[in-house]
């Protein structure tokens, strides 16, 4: 999490504290919400306050469908951007319509979308 972010993340009955984020993640995460218009002056959306990651080792790990609405992201309440990196195997990807996330690949969910 950012600093001053005390918020935990909780999914599947696993529970995780709190933990704020190294620098290289920091820096991966400015990175990437610049190339997705973030920085700009007219952006109507604040940096992510946190981040989950997911590693899929193959195609037999997988995360069910499910809604990312955990007090954490604070998009049942306000319009918020999550932003997916898929990591390891290509996974599909399934919402209204059907493509591939590959290794490196980013993918947004925004507004009130959860």
């Amino acid at each position: 999490v950012r600093p001053g972010c005390r918020c935990s993340y909780e999914y599947g009955g696993t529970f995780w504290p709190a933990e704020e984020m190294p620098q290289w993640l920091v820096d991966v995460e400015r990175e990437v919400w610049g190339l997705l218009g973030g920085d700009s002056p007219t952006a109507a959306l604040e940096p992510p306050n946190s981040c989950v990651l997911n590693y899929y080792a193959d195609a037999q790990h997988f995360v069910d469908w499910h809604a990312d609405d955990e007090p954490v992201f604070e998009g049942l309440g306000r319009d918020c951007r999550i932003v997916s990196l898929s990591l390891g195997a290509t996974r599909p990807k399934r919402k209204h319509l059907t493509f591939d996330l590959a290794a490196g690949d980013i993918i947004t969910m925004e507004g009130l979308f959860q």
